[in-house]
């Protein structure tokens, strides 16, 4: 499958942003589109822009639909099946409503758990980019 140049750039936009918040992106896996690491990274992404996505809200990030629309983004950008489409949305949203009943207000361990999930959602989306930057190729 040939990916266009904007696809990877999106992919690539959206690492950055993440990195924006975390010092350091740990190096991982570069497997790609459709093996099992490739899947669980993308789940979990999903799963982490929905916690985010809540957690900055109820801390008063004033971001607006900012993660949510990286979500858009990111569902634009991998184009999948309805069937898995599903998944990742329901992903977002059970990362989203899990935190909202965790982290009603904004507390110290909410402020903690944002720095911890951005770190961890760069890793994800770097390797995530990469991968699909190594398909293309």
């Amino acid at each position: 499958m040939v990916l266009n140049a904007k696809k990877i750039i999106c992919f690539l936009c959206l690492a950055l942003a993440l990195t924006t918040y975390a010092p350091s992106v740990q190096a991982a896996s570069h497997q790609g589109p459709g093996s099992r690491s490739y899947e669980r990274n993308l789940l979990r992404l999903s799963q982490i822009l929905g916690a985010i996505h809540h957690l900055r809200e109820v801390c008063n990030a004033n971001e607006g639909q900012l993660w949510r629309k990286k979500m858009v983004k990111l569902l634009e950008t991998e184009a999948p099946s309805p069937q898995r489409r599903v998944l990742l949305v329901d992903k977002f949203n059970q990362g989203y409503r899990g935190h909202q009943l965790t982290f009603p207000t904004c507390t110290k361990k909410a402020a903690a758990r944002v720095k911890r999930f951005v770190k961890e959602g760069a890793t994800l989306a770097t390797a995530i980019a990469k991968a699909r930057e190594n398909t293309a190729n």
